[in-house]
């Protein structure tokens, strides 16, 4: 019995130790994380645009357009970043990309709309980001696969389409910029009121 205990004792030497250790790797780790969502967040611009009432806030390093024809009725704004082994004069095939659409009216539900816009082979979902809800539609029928979410807002459709290619790490970053971009988007109905 006397060895049984010994045995116990000397396993809750090792263990408490071994313990202390994991927990501190993960305080440090939750820390860095912390630190760098810190430092991400100074990297942000925020657009504002009072004509069509929306914000968003995206990365100062991407390039801001406004005058990109992603969608079929027009663009508001466009951010994009070209990844390394993009081209100049070609299809942009390489970084990422977040397109806003100008706001346009349809006579149907968005749903039906979204079905009888995009072809057979088009998947649809839906989900709700940034107290938004949005339909989603992913393309890929023309120039590979394509994300395009919809919502409505006081009876006009905003598009947004989403694009990121490179490696995988790049491609990882650039999907988190979109979804820290994605999350920030707001449509502020006064702020539109005020301007007309």
């Amino acid at each position: 019995m006397v060895k049984v205990k010994k045995k116990r004792l000397q396993l809750w030497w090792i263990f408490i130790p071994v313990a202390l250790i994991v927990l501190f790797g993960i305080w440090t780790f939750s820390e860095n994380i912390l630190s760098q969502t810190q430092q991400s967040s100074s990297a942000y611009a925020l657009y504002q645009d009072s004509s069509y009432g929306l914000s968003i806030e995206y990365p100062k390093a991407w390039k801001m357009k406004t005058d990109t024809h992603v969608f079929e009725n027009g663009d508001i704004v466009a951010f994009q970043v070209k990844g390394p082994t993009q081209k100049r004069y070609t299809e942009f095939i390489d970084g990422a990309r977040f397109v806003i659409s100008k706001p346009f009216t349809i006579d149907t539900d968005l749903k039906t709309w979204m079905k009888s816009y995009f072809n057979d082979q088009a998947r649809f979902s839906e989900f709700t980001l940034a107290k938004y809800p949005f339909e989603e539609v992913e393309d890929c029928s023309s120039f590979g696969c394509m994300r395009y979410y919809f919502t409505m807002i006081d009876n006009q459709v905003y598009g947004v389409f989403l694009f990121a290619e490179g490696t995988t790490e790049e491609s990882a970053a650039y999907d988190n910029t979109l979804l820290y971009m994605f999350q920030s988007l707001t449509f502020d109905k006064d702020q539109k009121s005020r301007s007309s």
